[in-house]
């Protein structure tokens, strides 16, 4: 991070308004926008989604450390050795999925539905430990390494894609913001899962917590399916028109303002002579 600051380029922005605190701006920019939501309903809508979607990544990340720790009795290194995996095939996916969208014409939202099915076949999976004759169904060590390795796949590539998609319904000059509502809405969920999972393990156990974390990924792969992007991009746009116009009368409004102060000071200024 610190190298990053000393070499990365510098951009130069407006002085925040009077009053105005470094502490509190972003939020309340974050607010003032929420507040005009109806003039940004795709990406409003694509938030909620996302807000699916990101606490089902969380939750079951934790629910299969969770299996791992208390049923398989894996140790820590076994974890470490997982999370190792995981990394290595996600970066093997981001690529792959990045030669298809340059080289092939995929689309961003394509990536994402398609990894967003397949994932769901992980829960998918584990619950068909609930199968007593079943010798599989993450009750193996290695189907830990296995299961990590598909993860890795799914989740670098959602996680990459769910950003591009994003952006593009973005307004200029509301980048920081939105992409920090963008964030919030991925940790804000992340308290969902777990309750609701919690709940579960103590009136059936802990693999029927599966069963839930199925519709985590099939719900929100759904509703994009009705993303409309071209209609996004052109509510970005709207909404940077609409501000741009909004900015205009206002600046109007105020040299119209301070013209007739002006006028009002010379009149007073010629009666004034006038009496003298």
């Amino acid at each position: 991070m610190v190298i990053y600051g000393f070499l990365a380029h510098q951009r130069t922005s407006d002085p925040l308004p009077t009053g105005a605190s470094y502490l509190t701006f972003g939020y309340v920019r974050i607010g003032k926008t929420v507040r005009q939501m109806r003039r940004l309903k795709t990406m409003f809508y694509y938030l909620c989604a996302w807000f699916i979607l990101g606490d089902g990544l969380t939750s079951t990340a934790n629910m299969a450390v969770l299996v791992a720790q208390d049923q398989l009795q894996v140790s820590n290194d076994a974890l470490i050795i997982a999370v190792l995996i995981q990394y290595v095939f996600a970066a093997c996916s981001m690529s792959f999925w990045i030669w298809l969208q340059n080289g092939r014409g995929v689309k961003p939202m394509t990536v994402i539905i398609i990894n967003t099915c397949l994932f769901g076949l992980i829960p998918i999976y584990c619950l068909t430990g609930l199968i007593g004759s079943n010798p599989v169904g993450l009750k193996n060590t290695w189907e830990m390494y296995m299961l990590a390795s598909l993860f890795g796949l799914f989740v670098g590539a959602i996680y990459s894609s769910n950003r591009v998609v994003f952006s593009q319904f973005i307004p200029l000059g509301h980048e920081n913001e939105l992409y920090a509502l963008f964030e919030m809405a991925n940790v804000s969920s992340s308290w969902i899962g777990p309750l609701v999972c919690t709940a579960i393990i103590e009136s059936y156990g802990i693999r029927h917590t599966w069963w839930f974390l199925v519709t985590q990924f099939y719900i929100p792969a759904f509703m994009m399916l009705f993303v409309n992007m071209e209609k996004g991009r052109q509510e970005a746009v709207d909404f940077y028109n609409n501000e741009q116009e909004e900015k205009r009368i206002k600046i109007e409004k105020e040299e119209l303002a301070i013209a007739t102060d002006m006028e009002l000071s010379d009149a007073k200024f010629l009666e004034a002579s006038k009496d003298a």
